[in-house]
């Protein structure tokens, strides 16, 4: 075997080891990372009238500050760099209605040391009181830049709801804030 062509042997070898790491990083990225958001899994801060405070461990660093007050779910996203939480309005999913967090879990997109969104399953009610609709809240995280942290969707109730939630989750830096 020539000199020309055993190079280009090791070149080609290296590009595929490149390109397989890659792909190993993305698959392993594109996996679904979770987080307790059960109460008793996370910590009491406030209580009041009517509801209640908790922070909730996230991943990478974040924390998750839900309130229940007056049966309206509020969320704020906390990490340690930040001077101030991030505020999500959840109101822009549920118009203002009777919300809560019908699921246990915070899925988290990206890294487990680096996530780069966050979904949550919202539901509330469509004016009767009952909750009776829930929408996946897909939101971004930027730890360097928290006015970026925001909702960049939500995911209205259907078959390919989670699916859809995840590929927005995926694509969060590009899309902008609600």
């Amino acid at each position: 075997m020539t000199a020309d062509r055993r190079a280009a042997r090791r070149g080609a070898l290296r590009a595929f080891t490149v390109a397989a790491a890659f792909s190993a990083s993305t698959a392993a990225a594109a996996e679904p990372l979770y987080s307790s958001i059960k109460p008793e899994d996370c910590v009491l801060y406030d209580l009041f009238e009517q509801g209640a405070a908790t922070a909730c461990k996230g991943l990478g660093g974040y924390s998750l500050a839900i309130s229940d007050a007056d049966a309206r779910i509020y969320l704020s996203i906390l990490h340690p760099d930040w001077e101030a939480p991030a505020k999500i309005d959840l109101m822009k999913i549920t118009g203002g209605a009777f919300s809560s967090l019908p699921s246990d879990l915070a899925e988290w997109r990206g890294a487990k040391s680096a996530p780069t969104a966050l979904i949550l399953r919202i539901g509330y009610s469509k004016g009767d009181g009952a909750q009776n609709d829930q929408a996946l809240a897909v939101i971004r995280l930027d730890k360097r830049h928290p006015a970026k942290t925001c909702l960049v969707g939500s995911i209205p109730l259907g078959p390919e709801m989670n699916s859809d939630a995840r590929a927005l989750a995926d694509a969060a830096d590009n899309a902008p804030c609600l």
